[in-house]
């Protein structure tokens, strides 16, 4: 049987509630993913008594659709009270026994919803989904039993995913360990392997034989742009290394440049450009041949990125760890300039810059034993986790519509 779908704008209102006293000083802004997040923003001299608050089980989204991806920044706040910006509209549900907070944002999460607020976006210099485009939005609202039992099962599978996740993070956490133990602190005590007293230190260039630059080509094959690749940005970095696509675009380029630009085997990317005042340039990506059989077809990384080769194969997995240790202490920080107000990150500098140890080959051998069985298994476990974000949003619609995915 057909749905009947109704307007959201009678089932909720919007909040205007400001910080006047100061009372809150949690300060948090949302996400393209959906979430809040801790905000960014420089508020050195700002008068946070205009900021509007943000109470348990309300929501807040931004109506700028412009240049956000394609998505529609919007959560429900499931913690402690929070203050958000002006520019965010904060909203409740005016009746939580005919309208379920966390049913109405499982909707929200739909990609169709994203499509939907994109279209419905409006503005010739900023595209905006205002209040009344929100209100105007159509969905399917069954009895509060159903909702809760819908919301029951996409948690179930959703507390699953969160519990591979985890994992991912555990595994990625002890391969960091293991460096930081063996050739920071100098202790590879599982080798029971005494390291010397006065071990040489080398530049990273060292082990460098060459880099080279990206390509972004065009959306679609015109001309001679027909060669089909998927194209690494920096944005895409956090889930490449779990071997996850999300979404990594497809570009067409030349036939010559990807013959020169084609990653392999053995590159290291690393983004150049970009970043942000609180995150660094410099995101290292290890390509092996197994993240790149997992994509299934021919990958290049973009022009805001390089990607080096190294001389020797066998420092593969040494040099991409030193790297991610230097990027979570923060070192890339200190090789950034900013001379056109976008940071860049001097590649040639940093590599003639930093230093580190040069391993023993017994241990170096060791290590990518340990590093090669870490890394396969949080690759399987990011292919599983993208299999299931993707069923998750197929399960939301046969939950809900029970077969229809109409919008």
């Amino acid at each position: 049987m057909k749905l009947t779908y109704k307007k959201l704008g009678p089932y909720i209102r919007e909040v205007v509630k400001k910080n006047t006293n100061l009372q809150v000083e949690k300060l948090l802004g949302v996400s393209i993913s959906k979430k809040f997040i801790p905000s960014i923003a420089n508020i050195i001299g700002t008068d946070m008594s205009n900021y509007k608050i943000v109470q348990t089980n309300q929501f807040a989204y931004g109506p700028v659709t412009s240049r956000n991806g394609d998505k529609i920044s919007i959560a429900l706040l499931n913690e402690e009270d929070c203050i958000v910006s002006t520019s965010y509209t904060v909203f409740e549900i005016i009746d939580t026994n005919v309208l379920n907070p966390e049913y109405l944002m499982m909707w929200f999460g739909r990609p169709e919803f994203d499509r939907y607020a994109r279209y419905m976006s409006h503005g010739s210099v900023r595209e905006i989904f205002g209040w009344e485009e929100l209100c105007n939005t159509e969905l399917p609202i069954p009895s509060i039993s159903k909702q809760l039992e819908i919301v029951a099962s996409y948690n179930l599978l959703k507390n699953k995913i969160s519990q591979k996740k985890a994992l991912i993070d555990n595994l990625e956490n002890l391969q960091k360990m293991i460096y930081k133990q063996w050739f920071i602190e100098n202790n590879p005590q599982p080798l029971n392997y005494k390291i010397s007293e006065f071990p040489e230190f080398v530049d990273l260039r060292h082990f460098v034989k060459g880099s080279l630059g990206g390509d972004w080509g065009k959306d679609e094959a015109v001309g001679n742009y027909n060669q089909k690749v998927l194209c690494i940005r920096g944005t895409d970095i956090p889930f490449a290394k779990l071997g996850m696509k999300k979404n990594i675009p497809t570009r067409f380029i030349l036939n010559k440049n990807l013959s020169s630009r084609k990653l392999k085997q053995g590159d290291i990317v690393l983004e150049i450009s970009g970043g942000s005042p609180v995150q660094s340039t410099g995101r290292p990506l290890l390509i092996t041949d197994k993240l790149l059989s997992i994509f299934e077809n021919n990958c290049i990384c973009s022009n805001f990125c390089r990607a080096i080769s190294l001389k020797d194969s066998q420092y593969f997995y040494y040099f991409y760890s030193h790297l991610v240790y230097l990027y979570d202490i923060g070192k890339m920080f200190s090789h950034e300039n900013s001379t056109t107000g976008v940071k860049n990150f001097d590649l040639e500098g940093f590599l003639d810059q930093e230093k580190v140890m040069l391993p023993n080959l017994d241990v170096l051998v060791k290590y990518n034993d340990y590093y090669e069985s870490i890394y396969q298994k949080i690759y399987h476990l990011g292919v599983f986790v993208e299999a299931m974000e993707s069923y998750l949003d197929i399960f939301v619609s046969k939950l809900v519509l029970g077969g229809e995915n109409e919008f």
